[in-house]
């Protein structure tokens, strides 16, 4: 070891298996190394605690707390522990070793993200934090700084080819209770605000009870930022920025094609009370799964279920307009054949002409007559009626960036599967529905003043 830098040298092993080749980076209280695992030839990444650190220590318990954390994980999207122990008096762990780079150079160098992209992204991530909630554990500390993206061509999932590790559990919270949990309550005690001021919970920073609402918080303040390349709340000093999360209303985002899929999930992951937020990581991509641009179907595909219900009400409509052309045709010709004798002609040959004329005449019209008919029955049968009632009323309505005027109101819109995008704006008050226009319905908003 080097009385120098007091880490590890180039070259030393450590605990007779892991040779140590190259310094990755160091923080104020340890050193993190690319090593090679003897015997089996795997790269792996040594991460180590300053000796002389105290027992006692933030640093030396926060070091603990994340091998005891990411011991308990065995998820894609979670970095993986290989080992820990200790080595002439240094504190280290074993990690999986990644090669790629963190979210916030990406954001940095590249924002904003493309929707499809930062889908992906966030899609992984809400993985990984619904398994660690799942196993009683919040991050509390989840930024673009701790998320790391590798280029993963196995992943073939539209929007996600690369893969995501969650990283840093180090002010990770164990949310229950569990026996080897209680050397660590230092950390953990209820009043002491843990995290990055960017990304912290209104609740965390008032310091009352964290529980897994706060990293779905973080979340939507991560989404926000790949979004735009902007943070929720910024301010001079960390001071200023956690007073605007207690207080001030997030931005809304920018009203764009591509952030529209994003705009609800992010404005429900935002709301100050945590029971008023997304409930958990599984329901916010369910969120974000729903509102997600839906491809259009290949000429090809299968015929929608819908569809094949209308299909019948349409042929029994246009086979009933049919009967109604028929009848009146014949009805016309019997007209026209009445048992009145027809006056005397000079030119019988004229007379049938005029005869023949009227009759053409008398069917086009009982076919324009039954087409209309027709037409407004398959009208009909493929809009459905949306009725939009707000309290109080008066409140702007915009169907999918359409105005459509003022509540209360009633529009015919297109039958389908596809949300539309209902906008109620009342003053500084704007909610954003999605209704799916299946079948008629009615939808009811109270809003605030």
């Amino acid at each position: 070891m080097s009385e120098e830098d007091n880490v590890f040298e180039t070259g030393e092993v450590v605990a007779d298996r892991y040779e140590v080749v190259e310094e990755l980076g160091r923080g104020s209280y340890g050193v993190v190394y690319r090593a090679i695992q003897l015997g089996i030839g795997r790269d792996v990444a040594l991460k180590t605690l300053l000796p002389h650190t105290p027992v006692d220590s933030e640093e030396h318990q926060r070091f603990e707390r994340e091998a005891l954390v990411i011991s308990r994980f065995n998820h894609p999207n979670i970095v993986t522990l290989y080992d820990y122990g200790e080595h002439d008096g240094v504190l280290f762990m074993v990690m999986e070793y990644i090669e790629g780079r963190t979210l916030r150079s990406v954001i940095e160098e590249e924002a904003p993200l493309q929707p499809d992209r930062t889908r992906g992204i966030v899609n992984q991530i809400l993985d990984a934090l619904q398994y660690a909630h799942d196993k009683n554990v919040v991050h509390r500390d989840l930024k673009p700084a701790n998320v790391q993206l590798v280029d993963n061509p196995s992943i073939d999932t539209v929007g996600e080819k690369e893969l995501v590790k969650v990283l840093d559990f180090g002010i990770a919270k164990i949310v229950h209770g569990e026996e080897d949990a209680g050397a660590l309550d230092t950390l953990t005690q209820t009043g002491i605000a843990m995290g990055t001021p960017q990304y912290m919970s209104p609740e965390n920073i008032t310091g009352d009870p964290v529980t897994h609402h706060a990293d779905l918080y973080a979340v939507g303040l991560v989404l926000y930022e790949m979004l735009t390349g902007e943070l929720v709340f910024e301010g001079s000093d960390a001071q200023q920025v956690m007073v605007a999360h207690i207080k001030d209303a997030p931005p809304k985002l920018p009203d764009t094609a591509g952030n529209r899929p994003f705009r609800r999930a992010v404005k429900w992951a935002l709301k100050k009370q945590p029971d008023e937020r997304v409930q958990t990581a599984r329901q916010f991509r369910e969120v974000l799964d729903e509102d997600a641009p839906r491809p259009p179907e290949p000429a090809t595909s299968p015929q929608p279920v819908q569809q094949r219900r209308l299909v019948k009400p349409l042929a029994a409509v246009t086979m009933a307009a049919s009967v109604v052309i028929l009848l009146l045709v014949v009805t016309m010709f019997q007209l026209g054949d009445g048992d009145e004798d027809p006056p005397e002609q000079e030119d019988p040959q004229q007379a049938v002409t005029q005869q023949e004329s009227a009759d053409e005449q008398r069917v086009d019209e009982a076919m324009d007559v039954a087409s209309a008919s027709v037409d407004q029955a398959v009208d009909e049968q493929r809009q459905v009626q949306l009725d939009i009632i707000t309290e109080p009323e008066g409140a702007e309505v915009l169907i999918d960036g359409d105005d459509a005027g003022k509540s209360p109101l009633t529009e015919r819109v297109a039958r389908g599967e596809e949300p539309l995008e209902v906008t109620l704006r009342l003053d500084d008050e704007e909610v954003v529905e999605r209704v799916v226009p299946d079948r008629s319905r009615t939808l009811e908003v109270e809003l605030k003043r």
